[in-house]
């Protein structure tokens, strides 16, 4: 039986516009397991649904982050230190546009743009039939947007990843890999 104080099931309906997060879903002390985010409209925040941990190596499992419309942001979707991951049907909208007032990207990332930034993610990896559009316009030249980010995070590298049917327009890479 899993233990209850361990396992979190967040089924949402939000709407959030204009925050520096809108959804982190932080770590306990022995990880945080089954941590589901669906059907939420984000717009204009820096992190829209991000999976953190407050403690080093702690692990958590099963993540899903499916049929979410989130539109101006900089990193989107950001799994980080996650065993078995869906990330599915997602409309991510204007990647890139500006936030806070800032003009170029902001965050402890690197000065770009992310749709998908898994960190250390390991396991069975899905990111599936997710729409990934930058803004419009001269923004799009001024500071790199990727749509799939892969890094390692706290020494824990992120594993190969099945993505299928993931329509990608006017990034400057579909994918890149950093260390």
């Amino acid at each position: 039986m899993t233990n209850l104080l361990t396992q979190a099931i967040i089924l949402l309906y939000v709407t959030i516009t204009s925050s520096e997060l809108a959804m982190a879903q932080p770590t306990s002390k022995r990880a945080t397991d089954n941590i589901t985010k669906t059907n939420s409209v984000i717009k204009y925040v820096c992190i829209a649904i991000s999976r953190i941990h407050l403690l080093s190596g702690r692990i958590s499992h099963d993540t899903n982050f499916s049929t979410n419309k989130i539109m101006s942001a900089v990193r989107v979707i950001s799994p980080k230190r996650v065993t078995n991951a869906i990330i599915k049907n997602n409309d991510i909208s204007q990647l890139g546009d500006n936030e806070a007032s800032e003009n170029a990207s902001i965050g402890a990332c690197g000065k770009h743009y992310e749709g998908i930034g898994s960190d250390g993610v390991q396991g069975n990896i899905q990111i599936l039939d997710t729409r990934i559009m930058v803004v419009e316009g001269n923004r799009v030249n001024s500071t790199p947007t990727y749509g799939i980010v892969t890094r390692s995070f706290d020494n824990r590298p992120t594993t190969a990843y099945q993505a299928r049917n993931n329509p990608f327009a006017a990034l400057n890479q579909n994918t890149l890999k950093l260390q």
